[in-house]
């Protein structure tokens, strides 16, 4: 204590007071029922403690130990890290964010988050939290929970995938509105993209179901087997059950060029429009990547030629072509650890430039940029560079409050952020 003369300590089952020099126990006080006591903290004048339980918090005078209040914390599983300064007491969780206690909670840990160039979006429990740059606009209350999340490169429209059966939802991110759900038999799709003012769902019972919201359209078609719709929203490529590629107008449904010819023999299984570049990427079931330019395809419409680029003896389960079209990310998963890894596939010189492991399994690619987008502890989103290191933190904080930082130091926070 402040005095020199007296000496807390806690253990899991209680607190004791200490007299010096002698060691004599003075008082002690133990919660009975309690979850058990996980830490103490005095306050700036050392004139109060806290003693910190799994649910709970203990006020007592010092040196008195005489008790004061209790009250809920309002943390989830607090880890024992702690500080009270003269805006309150502050608590850890085991899931990596602070919060004062008392205070409005922070939005929760982040269970899905995805992004395109200065747009960033992450679900946060039943709210959704839109980042552009380094600050975070207000977030916005949800219908349920969402496991997947999807943001266009204009950062107009979000798409959530629910974990239950209410399917996909498209959100207005300037209202927070949903503007629809797509209903339950999105529910579980594999993929949902968004461009322009189209969005795309592959359905579960096969083929795929795309919205106009310009013109208030609806198409579907029962048969393509994989889709990628371009950032615009202007193509929207197909592989057909014969596993070749078509290139349609998603305005029309109709052909927007005349369809690639074929690299081998073996079926496409995956095909990616690469941002911003007219390029198409394809995998085929014998794990080749192949390329296509489709420049002349507009120009002089007519089919054309691609170009194996490299085989994969690994199970790729997404893939992103990079602006420019110098590069292509391909994500595939280890059973074993759980986790994911990106390659970076350099498609100039056919080799493999880069590769980031140790990643969650849903960790996504900004084809803007190409990093790598997780959600990360303590309400965050993470970027990871192609050098597997965190570039940058996009972190909610307590009373609504949000931060932003990166290795030098923040980049950006709101008016009463806690640094």
């Amino acid at each position: 204590t402040a005095d020199e003369q007296h000496v807390l300590a806690v253990g899991t089952g209680g607190l004791t007071l200490l007299e010096l020099p002698d060691g004599n126990i003075l008082d002690t006080f133990s919660s009975k029922g309690s979850s058990g006591m996980v830490t103490m903290l005095l306050n700036p004048r050392s004139d109060q403690l806290a003693v910190v339980t799994g649910r709970s918090v203990h006020t007592f005078s010092v040196p008195q130990l005489e008790h004061m209040q209790s009250d809920r914390h309002g943390v989830e599983s607090p880890n024992g890290a702690g500080f009270w300064n003269e805006e309150g007491l502050w608590l850890a969780s085991e899931e990596g964010g602070f919060a004062r206690t008392g205070a409005r909670p922070s939005l929760g840990e982040v269970i899905c988050a995805a992004g395109i160039g200065e747009h960033r979006v992450a679900c946060h429990s039943k709210q959704l939290a839109v980042w552009r740059n380094n600050r975070q606009r207000r977030p916005f209350a949800t219908l349920g929970h969402y496991i997947e999340v999807r943001i266009d490169r204009d950062g107009r429209l979000v798409l959530a995938l629910g974990d239950d059966d209410q399917g996909v939802h498209v959100f207005d991110t300037r209202t927070g509105k949903l503007l629809f759900a797509a209903g339950q038999d999105t529910a579980n799709t594999p993929q949902m993209e968004v461009g322009g003012s189209i969005v795309a769902i592959q359905l579960p019972k096969g083929g795929i179901r795309w919205y106009d919201l310009s013109a208030n359209h609806v198409f579907e078609l029962d048969w393509p087997t994989a889709f990628s719709l371009s950032g615009s929203g202007t193509w929207l490529a197909v592989v057909t059950p014969g596993g070749e590629v078509q290139v349609l107008d998603p305005k029309t449904g109709e052909q927007a060029v005349p369809a690639p010819t074929p690299l081998a023999d073996a079926k496409v299984v995956q095909v990616c429009l690469v941002n911003r570049t007219p390029h198409l990427l394809v995998l085929d079931e014998d794990g080749v990547l192949g390329r296509y330019d489709l420049t002349e395809a507009v120009n002089e419409e007519r089919s054309v030629e691609g170009e194996d680029i490299l085989d994969f003896n690994v199970s790729v389960d997404r893939m992103w072509g990079l602006s420019g079209g110098r590069h292509a990310a391909l994500r595939f998963q280890d059973e074993e650890t759980q986790t994911a890894s990106v390659v970076f596939v350099d498609l100039e010189t056919k080799e493999v430039a880069q590769e980031v492991t140790g990643l969650l399994p849903y960790a996504w690619v900004d084809t803007d940029n190409g990093l790598v987008i997780q959600p990360g502890r303590g309400g965050a989103i993470v970027d990871v560079n192609r050098s597997g290191e965190d570039s940058r933190v996009l972190r909610a904080l307590p009373d609504g409050q949000w931060i932003a930082f990166g290795s030098k130091g923040v980049l950006d926070a709101s008016d009463d952020a806690a640094m």
